[in-house]
Parts: C-alpha cells; sequence; structure tokens
C-alpha cells in the first residue's frame, strides 16, 4: 500500500496541523477560563465556525488529523503553525526526550527507549540529581542496566530548574517518559518551558502511544503555547487499525485555540483507506462548534466527498454540496 501520506501513528508520530488546519477559517468568541487536569488559561467557549467555505475547512481539519507531511504551508491557514515548531517536533518524539533526560542525569548519550531487553542484564533504577553551570536537573532512570551503563531504558523522569546545556537552551519543569507496560507509551509535561534562539515553548498534559500487531492509537490531553499562541488537544484520540487490505481512521475529541474557543471533533463512521489508496473511499467525520452549527464530511469514494452543514444547529441540514476539487489541495 502506498501509505506515505496517510496518518502514520506508530512510535514516530508527532502532533502535526490538525488544530492549526481546523482552525483556518473560524471567527473568535468571547470568555475564558481553563481546563482540570492541564495549566490550560485560553479561550474556553465553543469557537464560531465559518460555514461560508465549508469544503476546504472539511478537507483541511481531515488532512490534518490524517497526514504528517502536508506540502502547504501552514502559517497560511493558521498563524499557530504548531507542526512548524522543530523544537516541539523534537520533545514530543519519545527518542528525543529521552535522549535529553538521560544526558542531562547521566552524560551519557541515549538508547532507545523501546529497546528490547536482554538477559542476561539486570534491571534497576537510579535516582541521580546533576548540578551544572547553567542549573539543575534531578529524576529517575529505570532500564536494562550491564554495570556500567543502561542499554536500554523503559522509564525517565527529570525535573529541570533553569537548566541548559550549552548557555542558550533553557529548559524548566518535568518530563517524563514510561513504557514499562508493554505496547504502551506515555509522554507526560508538567510545566515545561522551553526558550532557544527559536521558540519560546510552553508544554503541560500527556501524549498516550498505544500499539499493538494490528492497531494503534494516540490519546492526547496536552496544551502547546508557541511564541504566546497555543492549542489544547482535549482528549483528543485518534485511533488507526490495520485489516491487511485496507485500514481505519478516526479522530474523537476537542480541540481548543487559544484565542478562538473550541471545536468537537465525531467520527461517527470509520474513515476507510483501501490497500493502493490514498485516501479514503468510505466515513463520515463532523465538526462542531458554537450553538451546535457544525460541518460533516461524508466520503462518497476515494474521488471525493459530500459536505452538509448545519448553520443554526437545530440538527438539520441546512444546505450540502460537493468538493469542486476531490481531495486535493487548493
Amino acid at each position: 500500500m502506498e501509505r506515505s501520506r496517510i496518518m502514520k501513528m506508530r512510535w514516530t508520530i508527532i502532533i502535526s496541523l490538525t488544530a492549526a488546519l481546523m482552525m483556518a477559517t473560524m471567527l473568535a468568541c468571547g470568555g475564558g477560563g481553563g481546563g482540570d487536569s492541564v495549566n490550560y488559561t485560553g479561550e474556553t467557549m465553543a469557537a464560531v465556525i465559518d460555514t461560508t467555505d465549508p469544503v476546504n475547512l472539511a478537507r483541511d481539519a481531515l488532512f490534518g488529523a490524517m497526514e504528517g507531511d502536508l506540502s502547504i504551508d501552514p502559517d497560511e491557514l493558521f498563524p499557530l503553525a504548531v507542526a512548524g515548531s522543530d523544537t516541539l517536533k523534537g520533545l514530543l518524539d519519545p527518542d528525543v526526550a529521552a535522549g535529553i533526560m538521560i544526558n542531562a542525569l547521566t552524560g551519557e548519550p541515549a538508547s532507545s527507549p523501546l529497546a528490547v531487553k536482554a538477559d542476561p542484564l539486570t534491571y534497576q533504577c537510579f535516582n541521580d540529581s546533576a548540578n551544572g553551570l547553567y542549573g539543575t536537573v534531578s529524576g529517575r532512570i529505570c532500564g536494562d542496566f550491564d554495570g556500567e551503563d543502561f542499554t536500554s531504558v523503559d522509564y525517565l523522569r527529570a525535573t529541570f530548574r533553569d537548566y541548559s546545556e550549552d548557555g542558550v537552551t533553557f529548559f524548566d519543569g518535568t518530563m517524563e517518559l514510561d513504557a514499562r507496560v508493554n505496547g504502551v507509551m506515555s509522554l507526560k509535561f508538567s510545566d515545561v518551558s522551553l526558550v532557544d534562539d527559536v521558540d519560546d515553548l510552553f508544554l503541560d498534559g500527556r501524549a498516550v502511544f498505544t500499539e499493538t500487531l494490528t492497531s494503534a492509537s494516540i490519546d492526547f490531553n496536552i496544551f502547546i503555547l508557541i511564541n504566546g499562541e497555543g492549542v489544547w488537544y482535549n482528549n483528543l484520540v485518534l485511533v488507526e487499525e490495520d485489516f491487511v487490505t485496507y485500514i481505519t481512521d478516526s479522530i474523537d475529541g476537542r480541540v481548543y485555540d487559544i484565542l478562538k474557543g473550541y471545536i468537537d471533533f465525531e467520527t461517527i463512521e470509520d474513515l476507510v483507506i483501501q490497500d493502493g489508496d490514498i485516501y479514503p473511499s468510505e466515513g463520515i467525520v463532523k465538526l462542531t462548534g458554537a450553538d451546535g452549527a457544525s460541518i460533516r464530511l461524508e466520503v462518497v469514494d476515494n474521488t471525493g466527498f459530500m459536505v452538509y452543514v448545519d448553520v443554526d444547529g437545530d440538527g438539520i441540514d441546512d444546505w450540502q454540496t460537493a468538493a469542486p476539487q476531490p481531495w486535493e489541495v487548493g
């Protein structure tokens, strides 16, 4: 199957354009507040959906969920451009996050946190701390130990306080990576701030990656703030299942823009991508915003889709339209 442009939710997936694209044609609305488990202080009311161009909104939202390497420029669609931050991509990659923590705590390069355990190595946990010229770090490491070095790591926790290795990049906050349960990895950030020569970044929350032989999922509850603009992925769940001759994808949950409020994703029928295809041949995804207004994308086949618009939120479609350029990014 040609899946180079299809969502790949194995361990390498990174939060991409889901929110940036989805918010492209929204209008701001009033309000404020915060979340129960995430340090979020942005807009918490539903965002007003601009239904004047539902085809592009629905298509771009779906592309944002399905693809991690879009060819379009996110800056033209939404100023946050989450995927444009190399710093963010790095921190959300488990191997990179593990490397940062291991290097900070031990000064040694990181082995993959998912490395296969090898007997007769001893599984051990160590608490460690380091004081440096540019700050301090303390934490815990668990994994296979050969007497001198860790050959694999499945648990890491590191708390940084004004920490830097080069005097330019500064960390503050706590990061935790936990892969002790087979097939499940969680990456947690507690009030993590990072400042380098490109980004002023803040992360709070968690991403849980789950994988079996035939399925993979990611469950986000994380607030991302980049240079003063932010998105909260509030229990946003992406699931992919592989049935050999086809795969299915779904996306469900809520995404907040710090200024515009939130919109809900609901997969009514899983998206189905047949072997050899790039685009779905089946599936229904719904986007809902303020006052119940919604845009529903229904796949017709792998060449196009229909869009149904409920402007007043009464549950009845007010109008519908077909995609003028099916699936193609215009």
